[in-house]
This record gives structure tokens, C-alpha cells and sequence, in this order.
């Protein structure tokens, strides 16, 4: 591995546990990098210059079709002149990927241009050694927090199979992590050619909620990107990463973008939009009621960890909590809105949102030193408590 992809690592990975998976995974693309690049060159551009890989967790991992074509693709616009497009909106380093026709196909997050990483381009900068993006998620943590959203957006069928590309639940664009290398990129040099980050497709012909508004928006496709959110706590979630497509045969859909700040370590910044949404409170579905009882956070934190993605402790107590309200509430009727009001502040004089509450007062209820366990069975007598109370 080279010494400027390790300074990033280091950088922006700071468990020794995590540093050690991602280690090894940069140690099998060298070795196929180094033979890919014996093999064939390109004509018009060395492969040192431009290239780009999926990073694959294992020998046993296959690409859906979807991510290998856009994969191949980007691949063949890159070596054939075309340059990634830097996107301005946002405060994180985001380039749009072109196919060898110029049109845009995927969506590039390198992990040190995220805000508060080493190279952010949009001065959103920290002298601190451990940067937080938001409350609960770390500098340089977003881009692997993209694909485990993508992941655990489970189709009504049930968790994808290995190299399954059917569409999910919430409908979460396909989402890989991938390295690349270009002189477009932000801190880009000799001595640190490559990036590593998220990929995910390209959703054309889609507006943001911001530009359409709400009022159209079918009840069912609100309440998909609800449980999504509640069950990841997601931390960002406003209208301008929610994609809105008209169809004119069928109905109109919204696409969820923009995940990295989902799974975070504390429920104390929680940022769920749609709430006050008219969608919001209504209540859900049979069928959202059935894939909701679905749902299980135990298999969800083994497939990110087949997939190499430690999510830390502290965000898989997240997920486990932020699954047992969301089941628990839904079973008792509760709108999204209600769950929703739950999680975030909803005031701007509280300290603290409702969650955060009930997770104090489950924590006073038991013996110091306890496990996680018995704080699980704590939280879950309280919130059934909260809800009967809400419910009077």
C-alpha cells in the first residue's frame, strides 16, 4: 500500500479494527491493479493515471450486473478522455461520472473530501485529530455508511442474495465502494494518486422535493423512505436528497439519496423532514406494516459485517434500538410522524429529543456496569411505556 493511500486511511479510519479490514482490501487491489496494468494500456492515457475498481470484501463477493456495468463503463469514459464532473451543492467533495459518451452514469464520493476530512475542496476543514461530519459520524466514515444503506435497503422480497441487483424497499440507488485515481480530484499529487470512496448510479431525470414540493407524492412512497430512516436514524435527511420522478404510466416515485450520514453513533442530531409532511400522518400500509415486522437488526449488522463494513458498537446499538421502536410503534399504530417526533428534537429549546430520553431513563433503571443486553430489555420496557402513554 502506498504511504499517501495509508496517511488517508489513518486519517480518516481511526479504529485499529477498521484500519486492518480496509488494509487488507487495498492489499488484494494492489496486487490485481499491478497485474491489470501489465497487461493492457491505454492508448490515449497510462493506467497510473486514470483507472478505477470496485474494492471487493472477498473472494466470494460478486458485483450485481447493474454495478458491474456501471463499473466498466465509467471505466471506458475515464480512458478515453472523459473527466468526472465536480458537483458545487453540498459541502463535500461529490463528482458526477461520465460514460465514453459524456453522459453522467454514477455518483463519486471520495472518502478525504468529505466535510472535515483531509481534503475537503469546500473549506469545511478541522485541526482536531477525530472530526465529526455531524453528530454521531465521524470525518471519513460516510463513504462505507452510503453502500451499508444500500445494503440493508431490503426488497420486499427479503435481503438480496450475493450479486442480486433487484431494486429495494426504499428503492436506494445502487451503491458500491470503489478506488479511483484523476487529476480532477481535490489534493490530488505524486505522492497520493488514489481515492477511495463511495459509487453510486446516477438517477437521471429525477428533481429534488425541494423543487417539486410534496403535495403530490403518492402515501406509499413517503412511508418506504420513512422506514428506511427511522430504521437507520438517519442524521440528514431533507428535501433536497429525496428525488422526485414523474412518470407519466405509472405513479410518480421519489429515489432516497445521500446516505452517509445514516447509522450514526447517538441519536442527538436525528434530521427527518418528511415529518411534517401531510404523507406522515397517515398510517402505514398492511403491506409496510408487514415488511416492518420483518426486519431484524441482528442478521442487518451480520450481512455489514460480511460485507467488511465494522460498523462501530455504538452504531449498531442505534440500529438495534432505532428497529425495536420502529417495530414496536408501528404494531401500536403510530404514523411515521409520531416515530419521527419520537427521534428528533422537535423543538429548538430541548436538549434532548424523546429517544434520548427514554435511553436516559432505561440506563438509570438498571445496575451500573450492566450489558448490553439487559440495557436492550430496559429500553424496551420504556418505550412500550412511552407508547401506551401516547396512546391514552
Amino acid at each position: 500500500m502506498t504511504s499517501a493511500i495509508q496517511k488517508i486511511i489513518n486519517y480518516a479510519i481511526p479504529t485499529r479494527e477498521l484500519r486492518k479490514s480496509f488494509d487488507w482490501l487495498f492489499e488484494q487491489h494492489r496486487r490485481r491493479s499491478s497485474k491489470g496494468r501489465s497487461r493492457s494500456r491505454s492508448k490515449s492515457r497510462s493506467r497510473d493515471d486514470i483507472i478505477i475498481e470496485p474494492l471487493i470484501p472477498s473472494s466470494t463477493y460478486k458485483l450485481s450486473p447493474v454495478c458491474e456495468d456501471m463499473i466498466e463503463a465509467i471505466r471506458q469514459g475515464l480512458e478515453s478522455g472523459q473527466s468526472p464532473i465536480k458537483v458545487s451543492d453540498g459541502t463535500g467533495g461529490v463528482y458526477f461520472m461520465p460514460n465514453a459518451k459524456g453522459k453522467i452514469i454514477g455518483v463519486f464520493k471520495p472518502m478525504d473530501e468529505e466535510p472535515y476530512a483531509l481534503n475537503n475542496p469546500k473549506n469545511y476543514t478541522s485541526t482536531t485529530k477525530e472530526p465529526y461530519m455531524t453528530k454521531g459520524v465521524k470525518a471519513g466514515e460516510g463513504w462505507y455508511r452510503e453502500l451499508a444503506t444500500y445494503i440493508l435497503d431490503h426488497p420486499l422480497s427479503g435481503p438480496r442474495k450475493n450479486g442480486d441487483d433487484e431494486v429495494g424497499f426504499a428503492g436506494v440507488p445502487p451503491t458500491m465502494l470503489v478506488k479511483c485515481c484523476h487529476a480532477v480530484f481535490n489534493g490530488m499529487s505524486e505522492m497520493n494518486k488514489v481515492k477511495v470512496g463511495s459509487l453510486q448510479k446516477y438517477v437521471k431525470n429525477g428533481y429534488s422535493c425541494e423543487e417539486m414540493g410534496s403535495s403530490k407524492i403518492p402515501v406509499n412512497e413517503v412511508h418506504m423512505i420513512s422506514i428506511l430512516d427511522i430504521r437507520l436514524a438517519n442524521a440528514d435527511r431533507h428535501v433536497g436528497n429525496i428525488l422526485y420522478l414523474e412518470n407519466i404510466d405509472s405513479p410518480d416515485r421519489l429515489v432516497p439519496i445521500d446516505h452517509g450520514f445514516c447509522l450514526p453513533e447517538s441519536f442527538e442530531g436525528i434530521t427527518l423532514e418528511w415529518r411534517f409532511w401531510r404523507q406522515a400522518y397517515m398510517p402505514y400500509s398492511l403491506e409496510m406494516l408487514k415488511y416492518i415486522e420483518s426486519l431484524d437488526a441482528e442478521k442487518d449488522i451480520e450481512m455489514l459485517k460480511l460485507h467488511k463494513l465494522k460498523i462501530s458498537p455504538e452504531s449498531c446499538l442505534v440500529l438495534r434500538i432505532s428497529t425495536m421502536l420502529l417495530k414496536k410503534s408501528a404494531a401500536a399504530g403510530l404514523t411515521a410522524n409520531n416515530i419521527a417526533c419520537i427521534m428528533c428534537k422537535v423543538k429548538l429549546d430541548v436538549e434532548a429529543s424523546d429517544i434520548e430520553i427514554i435511553l436516559e431513563e432505561a440506563e438509570k433503571a438498571i445496575p451500573p456496569g450492566s450489558s448490553e443486553v439487559v440495557f436492550l430489555e430496559a429500553v424496551s420496557v420504556k418505550i412500550d411505556s412511552y407508547i401506551a402513554n401516547m396512546k391514552k
